[in-house]
């Protein structure tokens, strides 16, 4: 017990190094949390879709962009999915979980780390615009 306390002593006593470390122990909860969401996403994808869970990978060569998706439908019957944006070396550089209006065309996502909530609109050819 002595140690914790003289450990988080020393910590609190160094303002830089206590918040980078806060920093970094709340984003690798934050990606604990997302694996063991990604995991059960697709278990429950698959068991809504015939065993095969319904996935999606698009890229943006002039954004150096690709993003893989998971596709469920929630608890409330809503159409979900669970986005990873990654950079042109597949470094994950955005996490999101978006719902789905009825009619498809409307969805609103969360940012997995800042919780930023962003709405997107489909256009007619099907293109995704942040609209707020």
């Amino acid at each position: 017990m002595k140690k914790i306390l003289i450990a988080l002593a020393l910590i609190a006593s160094t303002p830089a190094l206590a918040e980078g470390s806060m920093q970094k122990a709340a984003i690798d909860q934050k990606n604990t949390q997302w694996t063991r969401y990604i995991n059960w996403v697709g278990q429950t994808s698959a068991q809504q879709n015939k065993g095969k869970a319904a996935y999606n990978r698009l890229c943006e060569p002039k954004l150096k962009i690709c993003a893989d998706a998971m596709f469920y439908v929630d608890a409330k019957n809503i159409d979900t999915m669970v986005r990873e944006t990654q950079d042109i070396d597949g470094t994950p550089v955005k996490r999101d979980v978006c719902r789905f209006n009825k009619s498809q065309d409307v969805r609103t996502c969360v940012d997995w780390y800042s919780e930023a909530v962003t709405r997107e609109m489909k256009d007619a050819s099907g293109t995704w615009y942040i609209v707020e």
